[in-house]
């Protein structure tokens, strides 16, 4: 049964508790499957959108077993709308990031050098919509770096198996987290006084 768009993001909020604006990203994104255009209404097929809603969520400890070096997560803000469509166009949707500063692209590097490409995520409301490797975080203009990003080779990233049908909830804090990285910790504990980054928490359930 295909619904519409508004139809879509209810379920969201009820079964997630992700808002209107934040639930269309995701939806945009593709992770709820191909829309279908009528008219000026975009529809979604019913038990795609309630099966994506009511993903479990993927333990961080999970992923850094397979990933030693560490996980690049990027948590994409609501101007940011990565739409379906090929790896390469999703990458390019990504684009620069905000200069994540000299001591993390230090982190990133030593990784990348004992243990190859980082993995690399950048997720809406928790959602993954690209996954890449990270090879380095050059900066390309004062204050902005560019993530140099290659496809996950197909079958040997045991990592984006553990993502598939799984739902990666950060807690408060910038759009960007070094996962397994101890010296971050401390800047993580200090962004809790912010407000919160849309969609970081974890999500509410319905009772």
């Amino acid at each position: 049964m295909w619904i519409s768009g508004r139809e879509a993001s209810r379920i969201f909020e009820v079964e997630a508790g992700v808002g209107r604006q934040q639930s269309r990203r995701v939806l945009l994104a593709g992770v709820a499957g191909p829309s279908l255009r009528a008219g000026s209404t975009l529809l979604y097929d019913d038990a795609r959108v309630r099966e994506v809603a009511r993903r479990p969520e993927r333990d961080h400890s999970d992923l850094l077993r397979v990933s030693p070096g560490g996980l690049f997560v990027l948590r994409l803000g609501p101007d940011a709308v990565v739409p379906s469509g090929t790896w390469r166009e999703r990458t390019e949707a990504v684009g620069d990031l905000r200069d994540v500063g000299p001591l993390a692209r230090f982190q990133v590097r030593v990784g990348i050098q004992q243990h190859g490409p980082l993995p690399f995520v950048a997720t809406a409301c928790g959602y993954p919509v690209l996954l890449a490797g990270l090879s380095d975080l050059p900066p390309v203009a004062p204050g902005r770096v560019r993530p140099d990003l290659t496809a996950p080779e197909p079958g040997t990233g045991r990592w984006t198996r553990l993502l598939r049908a799984r739902r990666l909830i950060t807690s408060p804090g910038p759009p960007w987290l070094l996962l397994g990285s101890q010296p971050f910790l401390g800047r993580a504990i200090r962004a809790r006084e912010r407000p919160p980054f849309p969609c970081a928490g974890h999500p509410r359930r319905a009772a």
